[in-house]
Parts: structure tokens; C-alpha cells; sequence
């Protein structure tokens, strides 16, 4: 097995459950696409009781002021 796809195998097995199926779905229309375009469906299932709670500690940090703006890291 080459390197490139020993190291593809290694982040696939480091995936959290919750967005295998979305590695999948993207995996499974690179392959059948053919150079052709492709679409990804979109996340429409509802949020897992985790992801709710981690959204509220953001909203949080946010209003609280522990966030560093995208473009002052940049600078």
C-alpha cells in the first residue's frame, strides 16, 4: 500500500463517528463522479444533545469576549 494511502486510512480510522457518514458520502462521489461534477447533500439531521451543548459553551465564549477575530490571527 502506498504512503499517500496509508495516511488516507489513518484519518479516515480518526474520524469521529458523527461525520463518517458524511466522509463517506463525499468519498463514495468522488469515485462515482468520473470528472464529472458532484453534490454533497446536506447535514439535515437534527442536532445530537453534544453538539447542542457544545453550540450553547460557543454562543458563550462569544458573549463573554473569549473569542480572537479570523483576521487579527492573520495579522
Amino acid at each position: 500500500m502506498s504512503t499517500k494511502k496509508e495516511e488516507l486510512h489513518k484519518l479516515i480510522e480518526k474520524l469521529p463517528i458523527r461525520v463518517q457518514k458524511t466522509a463517506y458520502d463525499f468519498l463514495t462521489n468522488l469515485v462515482e463522479r468520473k470528472g464529472k461534477h458532484f453534490v454533497i447533500e446536506a447535514d439535515v439531521e437534527p442536532l445530537s444533545v453534544e453538539e447542542m451543548v457544545e453550540l450553547e459553551i460557543a454562543q458563550r465564549q462569544i458573549e463573554n469576549g473569549e473569542v480572537v477575530d479570523w483576521e487579527d490571527i492573520n495579522s
